[in-house]
C-alpha cells in the first residue's frame, strides 16, 4: 500500500453493505436527471422537425424563440434543481449515518497519525470512487427508460408520434445526468468529512458516548419517554436538519411533480363522451333523422350512441330586464353525465333533474362575467332556470365565454324550445376489441346522405396514460429513496444511542417506553418535515401551475388537491412507522449486558 487512499478500495469491499443507500441514491438521482432532459431532448427535436417542415431556413431562430421549447428547457432545469437539492440531502445524510457507524475507523486513523486534512481529503475521495459505477448505471437506465418511452409513443400510438428516433442517445442527457452525480456527491461530502476530521481518536477507540443534552424540553402532555426522543432529535441540529429536509423534499417533488400531471390532463384531456365516429348532414342545415340512432344501436360491435342538436344566436330575455343573444346547446343524456363525471360542473348540480322535458339548463362561466346559478331566462315564450354553471366554456377554443352565454339542456327541452326533431350530429363509441373490418361494415350501413368522420386518431388517450405512468414513476422512485433514507438515517441515530438505551434497560426501562423514544424522536422530523414540505411544496406547485398552465389557460385556477394532501400524510405516517418499527427491532434485539460492560 503506497498511500493512505489505497485504504478506500479495501474499505468498499468490508463495507459495501453500510455503502449500499448512498450508490443507490446517486444512481436514481442520475437516472431522473438523465430520463428528464432525455424526454425534454425528444420533445425539442420533434418541434424542430415541426418547423423544419414550414420553415426554410432559421430554424435554430425559431427554435429558440418557440414558447414551446423554451417551456420543456425550464421543466426540465428546474427539476434539474430539485433533483440536485433533493440527492445532496439524501446523500449528505447517507454518508453522515455511513460515518456514524465507522466512527471507531476514523478515531484509528487519527491516531497512527493521518492529520484531519487527510481525513477530508479520504472521505471526500471515498465519496467520488462510488460514482464510477452509480452514474455509469444511473445513465444506462436514463437512457433505457427513454428509449422504451419512444418505443412506446411510436408503436403503441396511433401515428401521433411516427417519427421519434427509437435508439438515439442523448449526449445532452448524460451529461447533465453526470454532472448531477459529481456536484451532489461533491456538495453532500463536505459535511460528514469535516466531521470525520473531528473524531476524537481516544474516545472513539475506546467506543464511549460523549453526546451530552445541553437541555430537556419541557412537557405538559407527553410522557418522560417521548420527551427524551424528541429531546435528542432537537440536540443534534445537523441529523435534525437533514432529515427534516429529506421529508420536506420528498413532500416538496411530490408536489411538484403532480403539477406535470395536471399539465398534462389539460393539454390532452380526456373526456368520457369522446367519439370514435361523428355523424353530421351532408346538407348544411339539414338535421339527421333519430331513427338512425335507434338502428346504430343494434349493430355489434358499437357501444354506445348519443346525439346533439345547436342552435346560434337565439333572443332570450334574461331575468325579466335585459335581452341578449345566446347559444343553445342539445345534450343527451350521456353527454349530461359526462359533464359531471369529467369534472366540468363549477357547483355540485343534479344532472338527472336536468334530462327530459325540465325547461332546466347549464350554463357556461368564466371569471369575466356575472352569470350566476337561479338566472330566468325567456326562450320563445318558454321559461329556462339555470341550476348549474360550467367552469369555463367547453366550446370555445381558450375556454372563455368572451361575453356570450350557451345554454345546455336536454334533446327533449331542445324539442320544445325551437320546434325541431331530429338531431345536428350523432355520435358513436365503439368496442374497443372491433375489428377495422367491422368499422368499415358500420360505416356502410350510414345512408350516403350523412358524412361520416373517423376521429379514432385524434384519440390521446395512450399518450395521455403513458405520459401519466411515466411522472408518476418519477414520485414513487423519488418517495422510495426518501423512505430508504429516512429509516436509515433515524435507525442509525438510534443505534448511536446504544449505551443510552443499554442504560435505560439496566435501570428497568421497559420496551414499550424505549419505543415511545423512538416514536418521540421520529415524530420531530416528520411534523417539522411535512410542515415545511408542505407549505413550501404548494408555494412551488402554483408557481409551476401559474407558468404551465395559467399562462396558456386563461379559464384554470389552482386549487389544492386534497388527494394529494391525504396521499403526503400517508406517505409520512408509512415512512415514521417503518422507520420505528426498523428501530426498534435493533433494540429489541440489543444485548443490554454488552452495552453496559
Amino acid at each position: 500500500m503506497k498511500s493512505y487512499l489505497d485504504l478506500i478500495g479495501i474499505s468498499n469491499k468490508v463495507n459495501k453493505k453500510t455503502t449500499r443507500l448512498v450508490r443507490l441514491c446517486i444512481v436514481l438521482s442520475v437516472f431522473l436527471v438523465t430520463a428528464i432532459f432525455g424526454l425534454a431532448e425528444m420533445a425539442i427535436r420533434m418541434e424542430a422537425s415541426r418547423l423544419i417542415e414550414k420553415h426554410d431556413s432559421g430554424i435554430i431562430t425559431s427554435l429558440m424563440d418557440n414558447a414551446g421549447v423554451q417551456l420543456y428547457l425550464i421543466v426540465a432545469f428546474v427539476l434539474f434543481l430539485l433533483v440536485l437539492i433533493a440527492s445532496v440531502l439524501m446523500i449528505a445524510s447517507s454518508i453522515n449515518s455511513n460515518i456514524a457507524q465507522r466512527t471507531k475507523f476514523y478515531g484509528l486513523m487519527r491516531c497512527i497519525g493521518m492529520t484531519k486534512k487527510q481525513i477530508k481529503k479520504y472521505v471526500r475521495r471515498e465519496a467520488l470512487s462510488w460514482c464510477k459505477l452509480s452514474i455509469a448505471l444511473g445513465n444506462v437506465l436514463g437512457i433505457f427508460t427513454t428509449w422504451v418511452l419512444c418505443l412506446v409513443m411510436k408503436y403503441g400510438i396511433a401515428g401521433e408520434f411516427a417519427d421519434i428516433q427509437t435508439n438515439r442517445i442523448s449526449i445532452i442527457s448524460i451529461f447533465f445526468g453526470a454532472c448531477v452525480g459529481l456536484i451532489s456527491v461533491v456538495l453532500a461530502a463536505q459535511a460528514p468529512a469535516k466531521k470525520a476530521s473531528s473524531v476524537n481518536p481516544i474516545i472513539a477507540v475506546s467506543d464511549q458516548d460523549t453526546s451530552v443534552s445541553s437541555s430537556l424540553l419541557q412537557a405538559k402532555h407527553v410522557g418522560i419517554d417521548t420527551v427524551l426522543g424528541m429531546n435528542h432529535a432537537f440536540n443534534s441540529k445537523k441529523n435534525l436538519f437533514l432529515l427534516v429536509s429529506s421529508f420536506a423534499l420528498s413532500i416538496i417533488l411530490f408536489l411538484a411533480f403532480s403539477t406535470l400531471v395536471q399539465f398534462v390532463n389539460y393539454i390532452m384531456p380526456q373526456l368520457s363522451n369522446t367519439e370514435d365516429l361523428k355523424i353530421i348532414a351532408a346538407e348544411e342545415g339539414a338535421l339527421i333523422d333519430p331513427g338512425l340512432v335507434s338502428s346504430l344501436e343494434r349493430i355489434g360491435g358499437v357501444k354506445r350512441v348519443y346525439a346533439r342538436n345547436n342552435a346560434f344566436d337565439v333572443q332570450a330575455t334574461v331575468n325579466g330586464t335585459s335581452t341578449e343573444l345566446i347559444d343553445i346547446v342539445a345534450d343527451s343524456d350521456f353527454d349530461l353525465e359526462s359533464l359531471k363525471k369529467d369534472g366540468f360542473l363549477k357547483n355540485n348540480v343534479d344532472v338527472d333533474k336536468i334530462k327530459g322535458n325540465s325547461f332546466l339548463a347549464l350554463s357556461t362561466w368564466d371569471k369575466t362575467v356575472d352569470f350566476t346559478v337561479g338566472d330566468e331566462l325567456d326562450i320563445n315564450d318558454y321559461p329556462i332556470e339555470v341550476v348549474g354553471l360550467l367552469k369555463q366554456d367547453i366550446y370555445t377554443a381558450d375556454g372563455m365565454t368572451h361575453g356570450k352565454r350557451t345554454l345546455i339542456v336536454s334533446n327533449d327541452t331542445f324539442e320544445e324550445l325551437m320546434g325541431e326533431v331530429g338531431y345536428s350530429t350523432v355520435l358513436v363509441q365503439l368496442e374497443e376489441s372491433i375489428s377495422e373490418g367491422q368499422v368499415k361494415s358500420i360505416i356502410k350501413k350510414i345512408p350516403e346522405q350523412y358524412l361520416v368522420e373517423d376521429n379514432r386518431e385524434y384519440n390521446t388517450a395512450s399518450t395521455y396514460w403513458i405520459f401519466t405512468f411515466f411522472v408518476y414513476s418519477f414520485i414513487v422512485i423519488i418517495a422510495l429513496v426518501a423512505m430508504l433514507n429516512i429509516i436509515n438515517a433515524i435507525s442509525v441515530s438510534v443505534t448511536s444511542q446504544f449505551k443510552r438505551y443499554g442504560m435505560m434497560r439496566g435501570i428497568g426501562m421497559e420496551l414499550r417506553q424505549i419505543k415511545k423514544v423512538i416514536i418521540g424522536e421520529a415524530c420531530v422530523y416528520s411534523i417539522i418535515g411535512l410542515i415545511f414540505g408542505s407549505g413550501l411544496g404548494l408555494l412551488l406547485s402554483k408557481a409551476i401551475f401559474d407558468s404551465l398552465i395559467g399562462s396558456h389557460f386563461e379559464y384554470a385556477t389552482w386549487e389544492i388537491s386534497p388527494s394529494n394532501i391525504i396521499f403526503i400524510l400517508l406517505f409520512v405516517i408509512l415512512a415514521t412507522t417503518v422507520a420505528v418499527e426498523s428501530s426498534f427491532t435493533r433494540v429489541r434485539k440489543m444485548d443490554v449486558v454488552s452495552q453496559l460492560s
